[in-house]
């Protein structure tokens, strides 16, 4: 983990019991358990009270290239006039450059490491209150104020954006090629896919998503002659606190 928990409680527990409204009480908590540095512990039920907070937001993704913010792509609800482009650099939000918002907002996201830490703020960051918002803009050499609206939410909390293909979730992308996305995927079907893409030079699975169902033995069985070992766990021996023990690997 990477830090000293006596410290970091020490540190925390009069921030937590001092917070004087049940946001602050959420946010202290927040910045308490990303000390943990573990993209799966999170206070899940309090995301909306992360900052930057706000029930709107700009109609662009965002993804971090080379330590930019970028815009991605537009949204649905963006309008045929808006200003941003895909390969915008955003540089400021309301008048505030984007490093000093960044680096305020880092203590609340619990990952890993940087790269899923700036991936998860890249999808809240142009959140805020709903209308005009002030956004700076880099754009081939130029600077660029623009006033664009920000509108409702269609954030899912529990999911920081795919990148997948749209569609169903098997098809041919030629005679000779299978596209199968884990994000769509169901158990029962996965011999048909499999049956769909015999013939075919190579199948695509792509998992650039979380899968909506557990499928690594129903179509990982599809895909090797023998016996594999999948995964091992371990243990913990209650007789014998700290010790752990390995598990007969799955396959």
């Amino acid at each position: 983990m990477g830090e000293n928990w006596d410290r970091i409680l020490t540190q925390f527990i009069p921030r937590v019991a001092l917070a004087d409204s049940s946001d602050a009480h959420q946010r202290e908590l927040l910045a308490f358990i990303a000390n943990a540095h573990d993209g799966h512990a999170n206070l899940w039920s309090s995301l909306a009270v992360r900052p930057p907070v706000g029930k709107c937001q700009l109609p662009a993704d965002v993804r971090f290239v080379k330590n930019l913010p970028v815009i991605s792509g537009l949204s649905a609800a963006a309008p045929s006039d808006l200003a941003l482009k895909i390969g915008d650099v955003i540089t400021a939000l309301d008048g505030v450059p984007i490093e000093k918002l960044i680096e305020s907002w880092r203590p609340y996201y619990a990952t890993l490491n940087d790269a899923a830490r700036m991936r998860d703020i890249a999808h809240y960051m142009t959140r805020g209150e709903c209308g005009d918002a002030r956004i700076g803009i880099h754009r081939q050499s130029h600077e660029f104020t623009f006033t664009v609206k920000r509108v409702p939410s269609s954030i899912n909390d529990y999911d920081p954006g795919k990148h997948d293909l749209p569609g169903p979730a098997f098809r041919l992308l030629s005679k000779d090629v299978a596209y199968l996305k884990l994000s769509s995927v169901k158990e029962s079907d996965c011999t048909h896919y499999v049956e769909q893409a015999s013939g075919t030079k190579g199948l695509i699975i792509d998992i650039r998503n979380h899968p909506s169902e557990f499928v690594v033995f129903a179509l990982g069985s599809h895909l090797v002659e023998n016996d594999t070992e999948f995964v091992p766990f371990t243990e913990g021996d209650l007789s014998n606190p700290g010790a752990f023990h390995w598990t007969k690997p799955l396959s």
